[in-house]
């Protein structure tokens, strides 16, 4: 019998393979494209928005969801990013 005949070994060796480079992806994704193409982009936005992708992976990773976990992970970063530098403008409008 070829090792690789044994389907539930497969899947865990496939499994296994998952981890870090899509854990990573939530939270540096929305970062990278971000600083690139976002002209508001803040110090302070890039952090709250990869505080957030961490907070999002250790809650939603290990989880059973309906959807892929990455996925609300980096659409939560992702909004993080943009309404930061949106609310600090505000707070510096007020504070004139």
């Amino acid at each position: 019998m070829h090792p690789w005949d044994d389907s539930e070994e497969r899947s865990l060796h496939v499994h296994k393979m998952d981890g870090p480079g899509l854990r990573d992806a939530g939270n540096l994704t929305p970062l990278l494209y971000g600083t690139l193409y976002y002209k508001r982009a803040t110090r302070t936005g890039a952090w709250a928005a990869f505080v957030t992708g961490v907070a999002g992976t250790v809650l939603l990773q290990p989880r059973e969801l309906p959807v892929y976990w990455g996925f609300p992970v980096t659409l939560c970063s992702t909004l993080v990013f943009v309404l930061v530098p949106v609310l600090e403008s505000i707070w510096k409008k007020r504070a004139c």
